[in-house]
């Protein structure tokens, strides 16, 4: 897909002289080159004075379109006064977001691999989009789990919920912003990502309302935060976390339990449902029930009592759930053999089997990360296609004969297998009662009949 770019730094041209924007290609219009330069951070703008610096930004545009944005130090100010803040931003529209999970990291990920970050050292007036292909996954568990143990549940649970209670917040005390930032989106359901705008290295200025902000280790700049810029400061240093508890309800609260209990399997299938607008209660209020949910699954699985060798094979419905995937090795779980990928193995196994949980990742531990990365993206996109995003279908149209002729004859035919008993799931659910979920039957249909064309 082809998205808009433009360049916000230091220059001398025939409009004016100093910080301003000097090149954006064609389909960046008026109203969004306006919001652009005015975000745009100047001299002295990063937090960090290395010349290895990075900030990474996101905020919306009046258009209805995103700016995704990556600052840097590139050379010196054309005045030779300092060093020149260099911003490169990525504006892409609502419809192609959403095929990157609405996760501006994914887009920058794409970006980088396209080769398509770079800082020129004369930018052209006019700049070409740029050619991106869709990236990532709607949640990296890896992430996820890396940021559990660093922090701990809790820490992560309150540092969500004051990202959601408060108008802005500045994370100080992390090692490495960019990864909280990146590990606070996907901490958020996919249809609320956009609404939570950040920077991971620049410096709080009100010309530029970021909600999420990281805040260096200055006592004098953390007040200035907080008395004349009105953020919200959290500490996520070890001594400030050690004894917190984690919060108690809501959706931070659901997030922190799944993530306590190692459950970050169903928090990725939660966080990838397609939702409507819900806004902070509705979430909440969402939050509680899975809570719920969590704390009734978390019983002795059947195939942990003597019994259960006995014991007649189960129903679809009445399946218990795996083990976590890293203790298969040392367990026999009572599960059937076309049971879902471990990927899912916490999700939940009733009828209700759309749900992203009964999707597969066929990924073993000696398979590389790219072949890892290419099936849960395709598990994504068949996911989204089965609850009738069209941009979803259109994408797995592309993607499907190239992932079939990467991965293999194998296992494409694995993955073949597996969307079509998801598929059949959602059938037999519509057959026993054709009152509900036509629309996900015809859905499911579409996606076995694509796969099924292809190779």
């Amino acid at each position: 897909m082809l998205i808009d770019q433009a360049v916000f730094s230091s220059g001398q041209t025939d409009r004016a002289s100093g910080y301003q924007l000097l090149g954006r290609s064609p389909g960046i219009g008026e109203a969004d080159a306006r919001e652009l330069a005015a975000w745009g951070p100047s001299h002295d703008s990063l937090r960090d004075a290395a010349s290895t610096a990075v900030s990474f930004n996101f905020h919306p545009l009046p258009s209805g379109a995103f700016c995704i944005g990556r600052t840097v130090a590139a050379g010196a100010e054309y005045s030779g006064r300092g060093r020149r803040i260099y911003t490169q931003s990525l504006v892409i529209g609502p419809s192609a977001f959403s095929l990157f999970a609405n996760n501006p990291f994914n887009v920058l990920r794409a970006a980088e691999s396209a080769g398509a970050l770079i800082a020129y050292d004369q930018v052209p007036a006019q700049l070409a989009p740029l050619r991106l292909d869709a990236v990532g996954t709607a949640v990296d568990r890896h992430l996820l789990a890396d940021l559990a143990t660093q922090f701990g549940p809790a820490e992560i649970g309150n540092l969500l919920a004051s990202v959601l209670d408060c108008p802005q917040v500045a994370i100080r005390g992390a090692v490495d912003p960019v990864q909280v930032v990146a590990g606070l989106m996907n901490c958020l359901p996919v249809v609320c990502r956009a609404e939570f705008s950040f920077s991971t290295g620049l410096r709080a200025s009100p010309q530029r309302p970021f909600r999420i902000l990281a805040a260096g280790e200055n006592t004098v700049e953390r007040r200035r935060l907080i008395l004349q810029l009105g953020l919200t400061v959290v500490d996520v240093s070890e001594n400030a976390h050690a004894a917190r508890s984690e919060p108690a309800a809501g959706w931070a609260g659901f997030v922190a339990s799944a993530l306590a209990g190692g459950k970050t399997a169903l928090l990725a299938a939660e966080l990838a449902q397609p939702l409507p607008a819900l806004g902070r209660t509705g979430l909440d209020e969402l939050g509680d029930r899975l809570r719920q949910k969590l704390r009734s699954d978390d019983g002795p699985s059947p195939s942990a009592t003597p019994e259960s060798s006995a014991a007649p094979e189960p129903s679809r419905d009445e399946l218990p759930n795996a083990p976590p995937v890293e203790s298969r090795a040392s367990s026999q779980p009572a599960q059937r053999a076309d049971g879902a990928h471990p990927r899912f193995q916490n999700a939940e196994r009733s009828g209700a089997a759309a749900r992203a949980g009964v999707l597969p990742a066929r990924v073993s531990a000696d398979q590389d990360a790219a072949a890892q990365e290419l099936l849960e993206r395709l598990d994504d996109v068949v996911f989204g296609a089965i609850n009738g995003f069209a941009d979803a279908l259109a994408e797995l149209a592309v993607l499907w004969p190239k992932a079939a002729q990467t991965l293999g004859p194998q296992l494409a035919e694995e993955s073949r297998e597996q969307y079509l008993r998801c598929a059949l799931s959602i059938w037999t659910d519509y057959l026993g009662d054709s009152r509900n979920g036509a629309d996900r039957a015809a859905a499911a249909l579409d996606v076995v009949c694509l796969l099924f064309e292809g190779p």
